[in-house]
C-alpha cells in the first residue's frame, strides 16, 4: 500500500538507473510525479486499459466497454498523459504494450478486482 508520504519500495517501477517503466529516475521528484499522477487516474481509465491490454484491438475493446472507439482512445490517451508515459505502441494494423504497459497490466486486473470487492463489502456494511 502506498501512502502520500511513503517513499517507493525497492521494487517500485522507478529505479535509480532510470530503467523503470515510467522512464524516470527513482528520486523524490519522480516519486512526487507518480503520486500526483495517481490522483488523476480514474477507474474508468484503468478499466479501459485492462480491456485494451487484453484485446490489443481498439474496435473489440470499445465494443466490450460499450463505448465508441474515439472515447476509448481518449481515455487511454488521458491515462498515458496522467502517467507521463505511453502504454501502447499503435500502428495502423496493430496495438502492442510498451514496457510500461506490461508493468501496469501485471497489476491492473488485481486493482480493479480489489476495488469491486471493497464496493461489495461497503454495500453490505
Amino acid at each position: 500500500r502506498l501512502s502520500a508520504s511513503a517513499e517507493p519500495p525497492a521494487t517500485a517501477c522507478c529505479r535509480d538507473d532510470g530503467s523503470g517503466p515510467c522512464g524516470t529516475r527513482g528520486n523524490r521528484t519522480s516519486w512526487s510525479h507518480l503520486q500526483s499522477a495517481v490522483v488523476n487516474v480514474e477507474l474508468r481509465h484503468l478499466r479501459a486499459f485492462a480491456v485494451l491490454a487484453e484485446e490489443l484491438n481498439f474496435t473489440r475493446a470499445a465494443a466490450r466497454l460499450h463505448v465508441v472507439q474515439q472515447a476509448l482512445s481518449t481515455q487511454i490517451r488521458q491515462l498515458e498523459d496522467a502517467l507521463g508515459t505511453p502504454l501502447f505502441v499503435r500502428s495502423t494494423r496493430r496495438v502492442a504494450l510498451t514496457p510500461a504497459g506490461l508493468a501496469l497490466r501485471a497489476h491492473a486486473d488485481a486493482v480493479l478486482q480489489h476495488v469491486a470487492h471493497q464496493i461489495v463489502v461497503l454495500f453490505h456494511f
